[in-house]
């Protein structure tokens, strides 16, 4: 175990495509991490959606004067050789917020924005599509395995001599405040058009939104979620109703597309530390 991270206690509020792993980077280098915010934490890692609705996170962290800081500044500093908690200075969200209307302003005189009328507001989400964050929840992480329930599943079709893809993104989520509650998220993207559903709606348990998005995974892509990143598991050519396993949809199998990158290279090794633990 390093001791980079020593000294340090972070928390962490919004979503982020890593959000799970978060807690084991931290531990793994010598520092710790909490679920909840508390006097003793020394840096909160929030959204930007967390910052701009203000949760009581955010709050707690600007009342007791903790370091608030964006994602890039844990990536960087686990990046960093060696690897430390670098200065905090430009990942500070009051000063990014205090930098971003300036730098916007700038742009809007040199560019314009077209297709937009002065004073015309952004255009209202299709087809009554809710963000998570926006109604106070945040990915969910499992405090004892770190593990987070999102995936994104794709495949590939052919159209008009074309090949297109398809992809679902998949997530549980739970709420900002106590009592916890818990909803599952899907967004569906195919042809340059996408729409969100909810698989299991908000203030589920979280065993029945788990079990919604396991059983989405399984019937797109044939395979438990738990052996995701199992590469001896293969999802069936075909199967029927009467068998009780998963019907092969039209058009084939969706897969389990894993992270990239370094940190998502950080992410699957994790998760199979976990599975084999």
């Amino acid at each position: 175990m390093g001791k980079g991270f020593k000294d340090i206690h972070i928390s962490f509020v919004g979503s982020h495509e890593y959000s799970d792993k978060i807690p084991q980077w931290v531990k793994a280098h010598g520092g710790t991490f909490s679920r909840e915010m508390n006097e003793n934490v020394t840096h909160l890692i929030a959204s930007e959606t967390a910052v701009k609705k203000n949760v009581h996170a955010v709050r707690q962290a600007r009342d007791l004067h903790i370091n608030l800081v964006n994602y890039d500044w844990l990536e960087d500093s686990l990046l960093a050789k060696p690897v430390r908690p670098i200065r905090v200075g430009p990942y500070l969200w009051d000063r990014i917020q205090k930098e971003k209307p300036e730098k916007a302003e700038k742009l809007e005189k040199q560019k314009g924005k077209p297709g937009r009328k002065p004073g015309q507001k952004n255009a209202p989400k299709q087809g009554g599509e809710v963000d998570a964050e926006e109604v106070g929840y945040h990915l969910y992480v499992d405090d004892t395995s770190g593990s987070t329930y999102d995936a994104t599943l794709v495949r590939s079709y052919l159209a008009k001599t074309r090949i297109f893809k398809e992809t679902f993104v998949i997530a549980v989520y739970e709420t900002n405040d106590v009592p916890k509650k818990y909803t599952t998220f899907v967004k569906h993207s195919r042809a340059r058009a996408s729409h969100k559903d909810i698989l299991a709606p908000r203030g589920s348990t979280l065993a029945f939104a788990t079990f919604t998005f396991e059983k989405f995974f399984k019937m797109k892509t044939g395979l438990e979620w738990k052996d995701r990143f199992d590469d001896s598991k293969v999802p069936p050519e075909a199967g029927t109703v009467g068998d009780g396993g998963p019907i092969k949809p039209e058009g084939g199998w969706f897969v389990f597309k894993r992270p990239g990158g370094i940190m998502g290279s950080l992410n699957v090794d994790a998760e199979r530390k976990v599975s084999t633990e």
